[in-house]
């Protein structure tokens, strides 16, 4: 009987460390994921900047888009999941 309850107690001490370790592994990787969030937000914030910056300087912020480009951007707004092939 001594016995079973040390069995019982080993395997709680066992599933109690493999509960910590992945949660640990858990962690890890969040904080991971959470700061490419950061660096993705930061990334689309400066886009934003750039883009405006060019605003107000008179520029396109499209930059070196080609004409065909900017029609074809514009297509796909007007007319979203419309088949472009037909009207290039």
């Amino acid at each position: 009987m001594l016995t079973d309850a040390a069995l019982v107690a080993r395997r709680q001490e066992a599933m109690e460390a493999a509960r910590m370790k992945m949660q640990e592994e858990l962690d890890a990787k969040a904080s991971i994921f959470r700061e490419k969030q950061k660096q993705q937000e930061e990334e689309k914030r400066r886009q934003k900047i750039k883009i405006w910056d060019s605003m107000q300087q008179g520029k396109s912020y499209r930059g070196t888009a080609t004409p065909s480009q900017v029609r074809v951007d514009l297509f796909i707004r007007l007319f979203p999941g419309g088949h472009i092939m037909k009207w290039i």
